[in-house]
């Protein structure tokens, strides 16, 4: 008697941010430390998800503290350095004790009694696959992924689905917090990702990005979700 199981079925839509998992639009400014907000993003997620407390975490805490893992502040880093960081911090301090300065350079001002969020580990993605990528953001929450952000079409981006043949998805130079996926009603798959550029860029602060596209703009080339968070 044959009895594979049916792979799960996904559902259509996916929109984290309609279910209450994550944080208003932030804005990064003119510091480069967009990693930090994708892995805020994710770690936030999660968070609420696994404890019902939506709180908003410190940027400038992984911008001041996390160089010996290879960030360099507004110069840039990976959300996999943010996640180690805060692995072996034992947490992340909370927005509001720890504001964003939109600088580096600063002294490292973490305070373990304004710990918002601790995690033990992370996954990364499998580089390339949007399925694998799917799976996770539906059955796991908002996900930090890397973009390929250069040229004027991305700056400018203010509506609809996003259109940009030039992007590549192995050179990457941005991070986003993809926070769900869908299909438009001209039928074209999207995936939902919230930005930190202030709710005046893109569609109030999100951007539709095509899926299903050959890894368009590199969404899934470095991807990547907390595991073991806790407050």
């Amino acid at each position: 008697v044959l009895g594979g199981a049916a792979p799960t079925q996904l559902p259509a839509t996916v929109n984290w941010t309609a279910q209450g998992l994550v944080t208003p639009v932030k804005y990064q400014g003119q510091c480069g430390d967009c990693w930090t907000f994708c892995s805020t993003g994710a770690i936030e997620g999660q968070l609420m998800k696994n404890t019902g407390q939506l709180v908003s975490l410190s940027e400038q805490n992984l911008n001041d503290c996390s160089q010996k893992y290879g960030s360099e502040g507004c110069n840039g880093g990976n959300p996999e350095e943010s996640f180690q960081y805060v692995i072996d911090n034992n947490g992340i301090d909370t927005e509001a004790s720890y504001p964003f300065l939109m600088a580096d350079g600063n002294p490292c001002n973490y305070n373990p009694a304004n710990v918002g969020a601790q995690m033990t580990g992370f996954v990364q993605i499998p580089s390339g696959n949007e399925t694998a990528l799917q799976l996770a953001v539906a059955a796991i929450g908002p996900i930090a992924c890397g973009f390929d952000a250069s040229g004027d079409v991305f700056q400018f981006y203010s509506e609809g689905y996003y259109n940009n043949p030039q992007c590549s998805n192995v050179n990457l130079d941005h991070c986003m917090t993809l926070v769900g996926y869908g299909t438009d009603e001209q039928g074209r798959d999207y995936w939902l990702l919230k930005n930190q550029y202030g709710t005046d860029w893109g569609v109030l602060g999100y951007m539709f990005l095509p899926r299903n596209a050959n890894n368009y703009c590199g969404i899934v080339t470095d991807s990547s979700y907390p595991t073991g968070v806790t407050a």
